[in-house]
Formats: structure tokens, C-alpha cells, sequence
């Protein structure tokens, strides 16, 4: 599924899975995705920040991750890796 471009700021839900999805220049801003599963997604040029992904998994490519920015990590593991943010 493609979502380029789309407006997901300020959207809620609790164990959504995305399969294969492309969030190309999508705004999550202030989205609170829990236990969420994204799966060989990619978020060339998406934001997230001032929502929550506590809990959430990310497998496969990696290089497309979105941009974290004060994103609520807690317990978001990439790869079977925790996710760690550094500030800026």
C-alpha cells in the first residue's frame, strides 16, 4: 500500500500492522502508534515527532527509517534490535 504524501498527523492505533507499505513524504506528527508492526516498510522523507510508537516493531530494510524526532521510543525494536535515539 502507498501512503506518499499523506496526513496520518494525530492518528491512534493500537496493534495496527502494515505490511509492505510505502510512507513516502508522510506527516505522522503527533501519531501514536502502539505495538504497532511495520514490516519491509519504507519512510523516505516521513516525520514523526510529539506522537508515541511505544512498543512497536520495525523488520527489514533499515536505510528508510523516518525521522524520530522527540517520537516516544520506548520499547521499539528494529530488527529485533531496541531502537536508542541520541539527541540532537
Amino acid at each position: 500500500m502507498r501512503f506518499y504524501g499523506s496526513n496520518l498527523s494525530k492518528a491512534i492505533a493500537n496493534d495496527v500492522a502494515f505490511i509492505r507499505c510505502r510512507f513516502s513524504d508522510v506527516n505522522f506528527r503527533g501519531a501514536m502508534f502502539m505495538h504497532g508492526r511495520f514490516e519491509e516498510c519504507s519512510f523516505e522523507g516521513a516525520v514523526f515527532h510529539n506522537g508515541s510508537l511505544a512498543g512497536s516493531r520495525f523488520t527489514g530494510e533499515t536505510g528508510l527509517l523516518p525521522v524520530w524526532g522527540n517520537t516516544i521510543p520506548d520499547g521499539v525494536k528494529i530488527n529485533g534490535e531496541r531502537l536508542v535515539l541520541t539527541p540532537d
